[in-house]
């Protein structure tokens, strides 16, 4: 250890001899214009982060430097000290910190664009699910009533609190009426709009409603006048809103008719008979259901739906069942003539996708149509031979 502090000492005294005094020794003096350096003792390993550098003409000097260096690390391993290590301050630019960053930033990138394309899969997902919807226009019955009630300036702004609140009561009056009369057949109950009415010498509100069924219901559609006489038996005993019961009037409704009557081969049961049975609602549900989108194709947009008025035992063939069915259109449609519906039954009959054996049309057998068309062919095929026969005989040769 001795040795070690002695050699350290000289070491250190020879870095401040000037450079005259220098060039007098071969084994310990340095250049006195060589930059300072800093020699530090760490393992056993002998490094340097940038070379030592002195006067380019000065070879000598950095060749005893050199040896001086080499004496030093060769006596600090004799003691088990370590080694020196050179370090000098360099002042190069953290490139890789910079690099570091950009990878970082390429990453979160990603990740984001990858998050954003699944929000908009599942908003996809969502528009394509709610889209998947019946088109045919509901079965809408307007009304007009009258409220004997002063018509109040606010009722013409559909804005204004004392609308809404009148057009609620409206609403909360007549729909527990019709869910009543009507269950889920029902649909809804919306208010067109309040109107001031000069009746009686002074102005009293009217409203204007409409009353909207479940097209797909399969009981029997309401008629417009049974609509009007469910409001003016209800304000007979119960009326919070002062109903002019003389004053309920039908302003609008689908028109009907009557010309889709069918048979089918299956046995009939008594229970078809009464319209609220089980029976009854399952055969409606399943003629409904397979009758009505061939309706659809011919007649749209003024087509609502195909209602199945009655059932009973056929009469041409002992084990059938003779349908009875109405047609409901838009009030402003005109209505199909009864032959082009009855194309559209025997189109539905012969299709092959019908699960009812459709053996008759407005008493028109099914096959005795498919076969009259036929033999309308071969009479035609006959006229026309016997014609050119005619003439390959008459001709003279």
């Amino acid at each position: 250890m001795f040795n070690l502090l002695l050699f350290s000492g000289l070491f250190v005294l020879s870095l401040c001899i000037p450079k005259g005094l220098s060039r007098q020794s071969d084994n310990m003096e340095f250049d006195s214009d060589l930059e300072s350096s800093q020699f530090l003792l760490t393992d056993r390993n002998f490094r340097s982060s940038a070379p030592l550098t002195g006067h380019a003409d000065s070879t000598h000097t950095s060749e005893r430097r050199n040896r001086v260096q080499r004496a030093v690390v060769e006596m600090l391993a004799d003691e088990g000290s370590g080694m020196l290590e050179v370090t000098t301050t360099t002042t190069k630019r953290p490139v890789t910190t910079a690099t570091t960053t950009t990878t970082t930033t390429a990453i979160a990138t990603t990740t984001t664009t990858a998050i954003a394309t699944t929000a908009i899969t599942t908003t996809a997902i969502t528009t394509t699910a709610t889209t998947a919807t019946s088109n045919r226009p509901r079965f809408i019955v307007g009304v007009r009533v009258l409220l004997l009630k002063a018509f109040n300036s606010d009722f013409s702004n559909p804005q204004s609190s004392a609308y809404q609140q009148q057009t609620a009561s409206v609403v909360s009056w007549c729909t527990p009426i019709y869910r009543r009369r009507y269950g889920s057949m029902f649909f809804r109950v919306l208010v067109i709009s309040l109107r001031s009415s000069t009746r009686y010498r002074q102005d009293n509100t009217e409203v204007e409603i409409q009353v909207e069924f479940d097209q797909d219901a399969p009981e029997t559609a309401p008629t417009s006048d049974d609509v009007v006489l469910a409001l003016k038996q209800e304000a007979s005993s119960s009326n919070p809103l002062s109903v002019d019961t003389d004053n309920i009037v039908v302003t609008r409704a689908p028109r009907v008719t009557p010309n889709a009557r069918f048979t089918t081969n299956e046995t009939f049961v008594l229970s078809l008979l009464t319209i609220n049975s089980t029976s009854f609602r399952d055969r409606a549900s399943l003629i409904k259901k397979e009758l009505e989108p061939f309706f659809q194709e011919d007649f749209s947009p003024d087509f609502i739906c195909l209602t199945p008025k009655s059932f009973s035992v056929g009469t041409v063939y002992p084990t059938s069942i003779l349908h009875l069915s109405d047609l409901c259109f838009t009030y402003n449609a005109t209505l199909p003539s009864a032959t082009a519906i009855y194309n559209t039954m025997l189109r539905a009959a012969r299709s092959g996708k019908l699960s009812l054996d459709i053996i008759s049309v407005n008493g028109t057998s099914v096959s005795a149509s498919s076969s009259g068309d036929i033999s309308s062919k071969i009479s035609l095929f006959t006229t026309c031979s016997l014609t050119l026969l005619s003439l390959l005989v008459t001709r003279p040769w």
